[in-house]
């Protein structure tokens, strides 16, 4: 809600953040896309910063349903 991101946000400051609103309808692959997106832009981030932070990360997704 965008009560919560304003708040979220602050707290965070510049550092990157992915908020994804889901309903019944959201697929599975969009969301995947989404998070490997979020993925590659930190992983970017932080090659350009030299700290290769995320080298070893997977992302990894559960669906239930």
């Amino acid at each position: 809600d965008s009560f919560i991101e304003h708040f979220y946000q602050h707290i965070l400051q510049n550092k990157p953040s992915l908020i994804l609103e889901l309903d019944e309808h959201s697929a599975v692959a969009g969301l995947l896309t989404r998070v490997e997106a979020y993925r590659n832009v930190v992983k970017t981030i932080q090659l350009r910063a030299g700290t290769g932070l995320l080298e070893n990360m997977n992302c990894v997704c559960a669906h239930a349903g």
